[in-house]
């Protein structure tokens, strides 16, 4: 397997929490070169092809995006100038090298009317401004680099760094004691790392980068259901003591975006054509609240 391990990997968005995962997971063999948006504006083509003319990477894995989901609904221009045209301009400057790029992309290009999880080819029709624009940005990779281009859709990421749903429902339980969250939004939540070991198996199988594929952690439920979880995992290595969770419906938690009521995705292709097999939700979610039970206190 060493063998099909390239020489540089540029990982964009390297200050998020996915980019961050993925660059703590480079295997022995492989310079990763992570950028944040201070180092590679993805708006800018000029800094892009700058950049590659200096060093051409063997691979961009791009976790670069506007994910500030109600904002966008507010603010369209900044979600399209990032997960459309940012998108576009590093295909572009691709074009002319031999450089293949993953690109991460999002559960929320679904409308969430389906029953069943989500193959790659089902029907997009996103609900929400963040999902059209990240639509947008797959169609513009693909059709700028249709035979060294892939993109990657994942959903509901959480990790013990940055801000996501894990992390704020551990300060809202200890803060408050009781927390209702949303019970009628299904979908697969997805540790950061295991989404970063996929997409480094991903390059290290030597296998051509091109269509569309899913990767979540093995499992689906609520929201609601999730935090039942984070809670029961969190009281039993101590890092809460306990707390009361209400089930309550997207109605009782209005929000500027409208969110997909299922968004399930099916990963069979991409087990199928790079061996990728999905992570259990029950030991990403051990690791990550073992990860901040043994994280040194503020006060230390």
């Amino acid at each position: 397997m060493t063998s099909n391990l390239p020489t540089t990997v540029w990982v964009t968005g390297a200050a998020g929490q996915l980019g961050a995962a993925v660059l703590a997971a480079t295997p022995p063999g492989t310079r990763a070169l992570g950028l944040a948006h201070a180092d590679l504006d993805l708006t800018c083509q000029g800094d892009i092809t700058r950049r590659m003319s200096e060093a051409t990477p063997d691979y961009i894995i791009n976790c670069g995006a506007y994910t500030a989901v109600d904002a966008a609904e507010s603010d369209r221009d900044a979600a399209f100038a990032v997960n459309r045209d940012g998108v576009r301009n590093l295909a572009l400057a691709c074009q002319a090298t031999a450089t293949q790029v993953i690109h991460i992309s999002t559960d929320f290009v679904f409308a969430g009317d389906a029953v069943a999880p989500y193959q790659p080819s089902a029907q997009t029709a996103p609900i929400n401004v963040y999902g059209a624009s990240k639509l947008a940005g797959e169609e513009a990779l693909l059709s700028c680099l249709p035979s060294r281009a892939m993109v990657v859709r994942t959903a509901w990421i959480y990790s013990a760094i940055r801000s996501n749903f894990l992390l704020t429902m551990l300060r809202l339980m200890a803060e408050r004691g009781t927390v209702s969250v949303v019970d009628d939004q299904t979908g697969s939540p997805t540790h950061s790392k295991s989404l970063a070991r996929a997409l480094w198996q991903v390059v290290q199988s030597g296998i051509a980068c091109t269509g569309i594929h899913h990767y979540r952690d093995d499992g689906e439920m609520t929201w609601y259901g999730f935090a039942r979880h984070i809670r029961d995992a969190a009281v039993a290595r101590g890092v809460i003591g306990g707390a009361d969770i209400q089930p309550v419906t997207s109605a009782d938690f209005p929000t500027d975006a409208q969110r997909p009521r299922y968004s399930v995705l099916d990963c069979e292709s991409l087990r199928a054509r790079y061996g990728v097999s999905q992570s259990a939700f029950a030991d990403e979610l051990a690791e990550v609240i073992d990860e901040l039970a043994n994280a040194p206190s503020e006060s230390a």
